[in-house]
């Protein structure tokens, strides 16, 4: 999946311009700002989560005898 390129980012903000109207454009942006940053403290979340699982079944496979 290719990410969009300047002119499609362009054509996406002047749709958003004439739907939304200038007055209500710097409100939306900042809920998608909002939006974005809640998401990526949610996905460092969920990545600690599973390094932390994944560091206690290495601590408890470590613990066992050999013999």
């Amino acid at each position: 999946m290719s990410l969009p390129g300047t002119m499609e980012i362009l054509v996406i903000m002047l749709v958003a311009l004439l739907i939304f109207g200038p007055k209500r454009m710097p409100q939306i942006g900042r809920s998608i700002a909002r939006t974005i940053r809640e998401l990526t403290r949610i996905r460092q979340e969920i990545i600690g989560q599973i390094t932390s699982l994944d560091d206690d079944s290495d601590d408890y496979t470590r613990k066992e005898d050999p013999l």
